[in-house]
């Protein structure tokens, strides 16, 4: 049964964690968490293929007698046997017409379509109302930071030590000089970058002392 399980929620599982950056938080009736359409665009082509090609969808638009419009929105994907079905409803606008109300009313219904195959569950499943789950999340979806190589972890700890060995401006200066190139590789490293800063300021400082301490012409 395990096995069995596993097989139906592939999918689901593949697709149901939403990129806090792809969402915005609407304070509108009674607040809700939108999700931006293309990134789910993104994440059905990066799982079907190309829209029109591994998925899609057809409408057909409903006016109502209430100042709406309803699309009724039939989403395939993997073959065109392969259908969820459902509605998306926007209002017209009051005085001015809303001449994207179509357009938001089909985008509706596919998110709701989507939403039928796992799709940003944890927004629909109201996990975005808990702070903790977004952090959580957030941490999930930020870049990975490559994992630092030792020859340049060997070249920074060489130059930290000049600077650590440093006492006068002209050797300062030669090491700044040094240094920028090896800045510019450690830019992904916010650990490593701090250390050739401290080592730096170090050096700035004991130069500073350095002067202050040597006698004054009288």
């Amino acid at each position: 049964m395990a096995s069995l399980d596993s097989k139906h929620m592939s999918l689901w599982n593949q697709v149901c964690v939403t990129d806090p950056n792809s969402t915005k938080k609407v304070n509108q009736r009674g607040g809700f968490t939108a999700i931006d359409q293309m990134s789910q665009v993104q994440k059905a082509t990066e799982v079907f293929g190309p829209c029109g090609t591994g998925w899609g969808y057809s409408y057909t638009l409903i006016f109502p007698a209430n100042d709406t419009i309803i699309a009724d929105v039939e989403l395939w994907h993997g073959s065109r046997e392969q259908t969820v079905r459902q509605c998306g409803q926007k209002s017209l606008g009051t005085g001015r017409v809303d001449e994207d109300a179509a357009k938001k009313a089909v985008t509706d219904g596919v998110t709701k379509c989507l939403s039928l195959l796992g799709f940003n569950a944890d927004v629909f499943l109201g996990k975005f109302d808990d702070n903790k789950y977004i952090q959580q999340v957030t941490k999930e979806f930020a870049p990975k930071v490559p994992e630092i190589s030792k020859t340049l972890v060997t070249e920074l700890h060489e130059l930290v030590a000049e600077f650590n060995d440093a006492d006068d401006q002209a050797q300062v200066d030669i090491l700044i000089t040094k240094s920028k190139a090896l800045a510019v590789k450690l830019e992904p490293y916010a650990e490593q970058t701090n250390e050739l800063r401290r080592a730096y300021s170090g050096a700035k400082q004991r130069v500073i002392n350095n002067d202050d301490s040597k006698p004054q012409p009288t």
